[in-house]
């Protein structure tokens, strides 16, 4: 089975563009009922739009690339057999063509909640040649607890989609990052649009014309058109008996945009990083990452399970009940999600006591 995206109108859309809480929470709630190609087709250009949530994704996953696998046999198996399988297992995942990109889609699963890749028979036998990546905006549920279904015009409505045969991918699920993050994504993008507005306005300080006495109604739509122009590149001629008087902009210099604009930084740096660490001299929050939400481990390979079995396990209970004696085909490669909430209590003990 290949599945095949389709190019539809959402490729033309921007969900950015006119976003509004209200809506935001609709795709949300869209989510939760299993509808997800609206909600993912957001975080996606959220992930492109915002320098501290691009900063931090990358900076949480460079770690992969230092990742490697290894296949080891178990001291206890029989070294014939177990060398014959642990070379045959070799060439198998050696020869998927796009490994560690397909392990760093799956890790993003962290962040958008699921990651789909599919795998891809080609030569010999049943080894996979490639694990395609499908985009998290092609798929649905039927209802929040339903089985995965491809969606493939990625319609905000599909309720049916197509079904699959799930041994074929393979599928990581997690608590989603965006979820809490995308909230604040949108406070930061109204702030910083306010801010600009701001800046425009205050560029220009604020100045009325008193014109001079017996102006008649005609007089001062001329008069008004000089103001605006003398208001516009500060040089001109007035009437004589005019009078400009000027409003004091320090009452206004302070505005809270840049206040709001950290605060959402920080959260989102909380919700995407393991530790952080209190700077007294800024008084900010600073995103210390630690490579560690990932551990590799090296796995024994036990001469009593065949090739057969190998090749015919599906890859998703791998990543659900991987241990540290059980063989895990993706490579070594282990999710460590507990670690997470650990940190974050350490945090919020050292602020309290600082």
């Amino acid at each position: 089975m290949r599945l095949t995206k389709q190019q539809t109108w959402r490729d033309f859309y921007n969900p950015i563009r006119g976003l509004t809480m209200a809506r935001l929470i609709s795709m949300e709630d869209q989510a939760e009922r299993g509808q997800y190609a609206d909600l993912q087709w957001f975080y996606y250009f959220m992930e492109k739009s915002d320098v501290t949530i691009m900063s931090a994704i990358a900076r949480r996953l460079s770690f992969l690339d230092s990742l490697d696998w290894e296949i080891r046999i178990a001291e206890n198996a029989d070294p014939v057999l177990g060398q014959e399988q642990s070379d045959f297992l070799r060439y198998a995942y050696d020869r998927i063509a796009n490994f560690k990109q397909a392990t760093y889609f799956l890790a993003l699963s962290l962040f958008r909640g699921f990651s789909h890749v599919e795998k891809v028979y080609t030569g010999y036998g049943d080894l996979v040649s490639r694990l395609e990546p499908i985009e998290p905006w092609f798929w649905i549920k039927k209802g929040m607890f339903g089985d995965w279904r491809f969606n493939a015009d990625r319609r905000s409505s599909e309720l049916q989609g197509q079904a699959i045969e799930r041994n074929n991918f393979c599928i990581l699920e997690s608590g989603p990052l965006h979820r809490a993050i995308g909230r604040h994504f949108f406070s930061k993008q109204l702030a910083m649009a306010d801010w600009d507005v701001a800046l425009e306005t205050s560029a220009n300080p604020s100045i009325f014309f008193v014109g001079p006495p017996g102006t008649t109604p005609e007089k001062e739509l001329e008069y008004k058109s000089v103001a605006e122009q003398l208001a516009s590149n500060g040089r001109g001629y007035l009437p004589n008996g005019t009078e400009v008087k000027t409003v004091d902009p320090a009452p206004r210099s302070w505005m809270p945009f840049q206040d709001r604009i950290s605060y959402c930084d920080q959260q989102i740096v909380m919700a995407y990083l393991f530790s952080l660490q209190t700077t007294h001299d800024a008084g900010i929050l600073t995103g210390i990452l630690s490579a560690t939400p990932l551990r590799q481990y090296v796995f024994d390979v036990p001469a009593s399970v065949t090739l057969t079995n190998y090749l015919n396990m599906s890859w998703y209970s791998y990543f659900h009940n991987a241990s540290s004696n059980a063989i895990l085909p993706m490579g070594g490669y282990y999710w460590e999600y507990w670690i997470e909430m650990t940190e974050l209590i350490q945090f919020h003990y050292r602020c309290s006591v600082q």
